[in-house]
């Protein structure tokens, strides 16, 4: 899975395998995997104030690249709009990444 970080970074930074996916109500979420979390209590509770069901990705093998802007990546496609959660890469999409977010290492295979 590749990782895109929003405004004001605004760029892919890397990638990072999914573990395992839980989910629950937020309070429990937050009591099994806060202290494990990407964000603060205050911003996970603002985030899920209106679910009853929060979902926690679990995230493995993660790898930090040097960033690619979004704009970069409208090179190879083009009107490329960061998604909420997920959208599908191709084949040459990845490649691009690969080559681009880790230029150092071309043996790299995802």
């Amino acid at each position: 899975m590749w990782i895109y970080a929003t405004r004001p970074v605004g760029a892919i930074l890397g990638y990072a395998f999914v573990g395992d996916v839980s989910k629950g109500p937020p309070n429990i979420m937050w009591e099994i995997f806060g202290d494990r979390a990407a964000v603060g209590r205050e911003k996970f509770d603002s985030y899920f104030s209106e679910a009853d069901v929060a979902v926690c990705i679990t995230l493995t093998g993660i790898s930090e690249g040097r960033p690619l802007s979004a704009d970069g990546f409208k090179t190879v496609r083009s009107g490329f709009h960061p998604p909420q959660l997920f959208t599908r890469l191709s084949e040459k999409e990845s490649n691009f990444l690969s080559q681009n977010v880790f230029p150092q290492d071309l043996s790299m295979t995802i």
